[in-house]
C-alpha cells in the first residue's frame, strides 16, 4: 500500500481551542514561535528574553511606567519602585506601606497606590517622595486611569471613583457607586468614563459624564460577567479581561474572543507594534492578525529567562507587567521565591517549542507512521533542528532519528549547514498522531521550516 502523507505548511493559525482540529495553520502547542514574520509563512524562532537588573529586583513588579523610549520605573508587590533606564536598573525607594497596587506617570510625577495611601514622586529629579501624599479608602485594589487630551486622573477607591487634578487635588467621592461595589478597572468610551465594578461575584460596566461630573452613571447593557479586572483599549473598541476569559466590546455589542491560559494581571497588558500583548503563566502571549483575511491568532511570543526547553512542561512562572516600547518590550517575573526583570534581547534567538494538532485523518483506524521530512530554508551554521513524535496522547515523546546520519553521529539532530531537507524513520503506530519540533537558533539565526511532510500507511486490523 502506497504511503500517505499528512503535510503541515502554514503556522499562522496560532493556538487552537481544541485537541485535533483549527483553523488554517493552528497548532497545539508552542512557544517562541515567530508566526507573524512578514513576508515568510515558514516555522522560526522569535528573539530571546535576558534578565537584568539581577539582585535589584526585590520583589514583583505589578506595573511599568513608560516615560520615554528608553525610561520607565517599576512599582513592586512589596513596595519597591525602580528605575529602569536601556537595561540599567536602579532601586529608587520602598513604600513601607505595602503592596504596590497600580502607578503612572500625570504631569511631571509618579504616582502610585497602595491600600489606603496615594504616594507621588517628580519625575525629573525624583525629589518630593511622598509615600502618604493623599489618603484613600482602605480595600485591595485602586486602579488608576488617566482621560488622554484632559488634566483628570483617575482613581478606583472602592465603591467611589476619585479624580485628582493637574495641580494634585483631589476629590475623593467624584462618583459613587454605592455600596457594595468595587471598582476594578477604568477607562474611556468616548466621551464617558468607562467603569468595570465587582459586586457580590458579579460584575458589570458603567459609564459616566465625568465632564459634567452629573452623579449619576449609566449601566452598559448587553455584558454581565462574574469578575472584571482589565480594560484595554484598540482600534474600534475594548477588550474585556476577565480572569481567564477575553471579551470584545463596541458599541454594546460583546463577543467572547478568547479563553485564556490563565488569569492575567492588570499590568501586564499592553499594545506593542499594533498587537496585543499580555502575560499568563509562564510568557507573554500575543492575539494579533496579519490581516482582514488571516485569523486571530493566540500565540506564546515570549518566555521569560527561566524558561527553557527543557524545563518548560515544569515551570509556573506570573508574569507581573508587561510593557512595549520602540523596538524593547519588558517583562517582570515571579519564579518561586525569585523575582526578575526581562528585556528583549535583539541579538538572540530564541529555543523554540512546535507541537502540531493530534492527526487522526478523521478514521478511527490503526495508522503505521514510518517517516517525517522536514523541508527548510538553507540552515545557517551553528543552528539546529529536532524532530520527535507521540502516538495517542502518550505522556512520552519519541525522537525521530535521520536515515543519512553515520553512525558516530547524533542521529536525532539536524544541524547540516545549508541543508535544506531531513529525512526521519519512526515507529510510531496508533489511531492519533502528534508532531513536535524543537528549534534550536544561534544567534541571531534561526532554522526555518517550510514544511513538514509525515508518512504514514493504514494497518488493517482482523
Amino acid at each position: 500500500m502506497a504511503l500517505s502523507s499528512y503535510t503541515i505548511k502554514s503556522w499562522t493559525g496560532g493556538i487552537s481551542d481544541e485537541a485535533k482540529v483549527g483553523v488554517a495553520g493552528s497548532f497545539r502547542n508552542g512557544f517562541n514561535m515567530n508566526i507573524h514574520k512578514k513576508g515568510s509563512n515558514t516555522l522560526s524562532a522569535n528573539q530571546k528574553l535576558k534578565s537584568i537588573g539581577g539582585a535589584t529586583i526585590k520583589d514583583k513588579i505589578i506595573k511599568l511606567v513608560p516615560i520615554s523610549k528608553t525610561k520607565s520605573y517599576g512599582f513592586g508587590d512589596a513596595g519597591y519602585i525602580y528605575k529602569i533606564e536601556n537595561e540599567v536598573v536602579t532601586e529608587i525607594n520602598k513604600d513601607t506601606n505595602g503592596k504596590i497596587l497600580d502607578a503612572d506617570y500625570f504631569y511631571g510625577y509618579l504616582y502610585w497606590t497602595t491600600s489606603q495611601k496615594l504616594g507621588r514622586m517628580k519625575e525629573s529629579d525624583l525629589s518630593g517622595y511622598n509615600q502618604n501624599f493623599k489618603t484613600l479608602y482602605n480595600c485591595d485594589y485602586h486602579p488608576i486611569f488617566i482621560a488622554p487630551k484632559s488634566d483628570q486622573m483617575f482613581i478606583g477607591n472602592d465603591n467611589f471613583v476619585a479624580m485628582l487634578d493637574s495641580n494634585g487635588n483631589i476629590n475623593q467621592d467624584a462618583l459613587d457607586l454605592f455600596m457594595g461595589w468595587s471598582v476594578r478597572c477604568l477607562d474611556l468610551k468616548k466621551p464617558e468614563l468607562l467603569i468595570g465594578a465587582v459586586s457580590h461575584k458579579n460584575a458589570e460596566l458603567f459609564t459616566w459624564d465625568f465632564i459634567s461630573q452629573d452623579e449619576s452613571y449609566n449601566p452598559v447593557e448587553g455584558w454581565e460577567e462574574r469578575d472584571i479586572n482589565a480594560i484595554l483599549t484598540a482600534v474600534g473598541g475594548q477588550y474585556l479581561f476577565t480572569p481567564t476569559l477575553l471579551y470584545w466590546f463596541r458599541e454594546g455589542l460583546v463577543d467572547l474572543v478568547k479563553e485564556l491560559p490563565s488569569q492575567v494581571n492588570p499590568g501586564a497588558i499592553d499594545i506593542w507594534k499594533n498587537k496585543m500583548i499580555f502575560g499568563c503563566n509562564n510568557g507573554v502571549y500575543s492575539l494579533h492578525r496579519r490581516n482582514r483575511n488571516y485569523p486571530l491568532a493566540l500565540n506564546l511570543e515570549y518566555t521569560p529567562s527561566p524558561i527553557t526547553l527543557s524545563n518548560f512542561s515544569s515551570k509556573n512562572i506570573d508574569i507581573g507587567a508587561v510593557l512595549g516600547r520602540g523596538d524593547q518590550v519588558l517583562v517582570s517575573w515571579k519564579d518561586g521565591t525569585s523575582y526578575g526583570l526581562d528585556i528583549l534581547d535583539n541579538t538572540a534567538k530564541a529555543e523554540t517549542l512546535y507541537e502540531g494538532l493530534m492527526f487522526d485523518s478523521q478514521r478511527p483506524e490503526e495508522k503505521l507512521f514510518r517517516h517525517i521530512k522536514l523541508v527548510t530554508k538553507p540552515l545557517p551554521k551553528g543552528c539546529s533542528v529536532r524532530v520527535k513524535y507521540r502516538m495517542n496522547d502518550s505522556d512520552t515523546w519519541v525522537a525521530a532519528k535521520m536515515e543519512d546520519k553515520n553512525t558516530n553521529d547524533d542521529k536525532e539532530i539536524y544541524d547540516r549547514e545549508n541543508g535544506t531537507k531531513a529525512i526521519y524513520t519512526i515507529e510510531g503506530q496508533g489511531e492519533n498522531y502528534q508532531v513536535r519540533v524543537e528549534l534550536y537558533p544561534s544567534g541571531n539565526n534561526t532554522p526555518e521550516i517550510l514544511e513538514i511532510h509525515n508518512y504514514f500507511k493504514l494497518v488493517t486490523l482482523y
